[in-house]
C-alpha cells in the first residue's frame, strides 16, 4: 500500500470446486428428487497477513477497506486484461 511501513505477507491459491445440490422439482410433479451437480468452477483466495498472522482483510482490520480497494483495481485490471486478450490461458 502507497504511504505505508506495513510489511504484508500476500498469499494467492486457486482451487476449484463443485455443487452439490438435491433437486425436488420432480416430487411437485410424481417423480423422484434427484441429486445434481453444478459445473467445474474455478475460483482465486487471497489472504493478506503480517509477520505477526494477523489477518487484515478481517472487518476489525485498519487495512480492509485500503486493501480491498486495492485488490478490486487488481481484480479489475484482470478482467481487461482477459477481455482484450482472449488467446491467453490461465488455467
Amino acid at each position: 500500500m502507497e504511504n505505508s511501513d506495513h510489511e504484508f505477507i500476500v498469499t494467492v491459491f486457486d482451487y476449484s470446486d463443485k455443487e452439490k445440490y438435491m433437486d425436488f422439482t420432480g416430487l411437485l410433479f410424481g417423480g423422484d428428487v434427484e441429486n445434481r451437480e453444478s459445473d467445474l468452477m474455478f475460483f482465486v483466495g487471497i489472504t493478506v497477513t503480517d509477520k505477526t498472522g494477523v489477518d487484515h482483510l478481517a472487518e476489525n482490520s485498519i487495512f480492509q477497506k485500503p486493501l480491498l480497494e486495492e485488490l478490486t483495481e487488481i481484480r479489475e485490471e484482470f478482467r481487461n486484461f482477459t477481455e482484450n486478450n482472449p488467446d491467453q490461458k490461465f488455467f
